[in-house]
């Protein structure tokens, strides 16, 4: 049977540059390739291929802004939170938990894209 794997996350973005500060300096994704004519960047971090794009470029014509649609899990949120106070990153509310979800951090980047990050099932607190 053919197997599917994930390849690439894209998030638009207005700003290039403005992202990849965010991205590389405020989450630690490591820039691998920008190409300024197609408004496009690759970054990765921890196995994680992520792309920064402008609108109507070449990546895709989502305009930048609100929920994006996928989740990023974390094996330890409150270690990756003091990671991201650390490099100063502004976290927001910070960790969100209650009695029926999973830990939670929402973190809005420098282009209006919310993404949030979930506590892995194997607590390692």
């Amino acid at each position: 049977m053919a197997r599917l794997s994930l390849n690439i996350l894209k998030l638009p973005v207005e700003n290039l540059d403005r992202a990849l500060d965010y991205y590389r300096d405020g989450l630690g994704f490591r820039l691998l390739i920008r190409v300024d004519e197609f408004g496009w960047a690759q970054l990765e971090r921890d196995g994680i291929a992520l792309a920064l794009y402008i609108p109507g470029e070449g990546g895709g014509d989502r305009p930048p802004g609100g929920s994006v649609d996928f989740h990023l899990v974390c094996d330890n949120l409150v270690d990756f939170w003091r990671e991201l106070l650390g490099r100063g990153l502004d976290t927001g509310a910070g960790i969100v938990s209650g009695p029926e979800t999973a830990a939670f951090m929402d973190l809005k980047d420098s282009e209006g894209n919310v993404l949030r990050i979930i506590q892995s099932d194997t607590d390692s607190n």
